[in-house]
């Protein structure tokens, strides 16, 4: 993951670097080159203020690419945000209800909140895959003195999920919570509704 993230903001740092400064160059000539002939022939000169327009207009966008490439959704929009919509992308495939509780001003530095944003994404996949499941629950919260837990509970499940610890994702998720400073682990519970709980807690 963070060879993929990498690769993301490399490819976004040549698309300003190189790309950006060719279409800024090219701006300027065609910027040089209207002047000259705006009084001779002011219909080229037209054409080429429109050509000028259109280079600009790809060099906002560019940038726009850019700095998207280079910046996670967590780090653009901010936790609760980047949580809200990944609750918005997995609620149309989803039979149950889901719900969200995370105050806008919990804000955990960026590494814990990307992990917290990849366990809800594994979490709400899950809750999709099995048809039983009826019920997710997402709580971010912040621990005092200093900490933070993400939990989505899950509920209606014909499988606790006792063998979730063997998927690659999960180890995908648990890797990037150590990464971040944490640990990641579940609980099961056939008892109260067939619950199972993914929990991330940062110290």
């Amino acid at each position: 993951m963070s060879q993929r993230d990498w690769a993301l903001v490399e490819a976004g740092r040549s698309l300003h670097d190189d790309l950006g400064q060719i279409l800024t160059a090219s701006g300027i000539q065609f910027e040089l080159m209207a002047q000259e002939v705006s009084e001779k022939h002011p219909d080229i000169a037209e054409k080429l203020h429109s050509l000028q327009a259109l280079l600009e207009e790809c060099q906002v966008r560019t940038r726009v690419i850019s700095r998207q490439m280079q910046r996670s959704t967590v780090d653009r929009l901010g936790l609760k945000s980047a949580l809200e919509r990944i609750r918005d992308r997995w609620e149309p495939g989803f039979s149950g209800f889901i719900s969200l509780e995370c105050e806008a001003n919990v804000r955990p530095p960026a590494s814990v909140a990307r992990a917290m944003a990849a366990l809800v994404e594994h979490a709400l996949e899950l809750a999709c895959n099995r048809s039983g499941c009826t019920y997710a629950g997402i709580q971010v919260t912040e621990m005092r003195p200093a900490g933070y837990q993400a939990m989505v509970a899950l509920e209606g499940l014909t499988d606790p999920f006792q063998n979730i610890e063997e998927e690659v994702r999960w180890h995908v998720v648990r890797g990037s919570c150590q990464i971040a400073g944490g640990e990641a682990h579940i609980e099961v519970s056939t008892v109260d509704n067939n619950r199972a709980i993914l929990i991330a807690q940062f110290c």
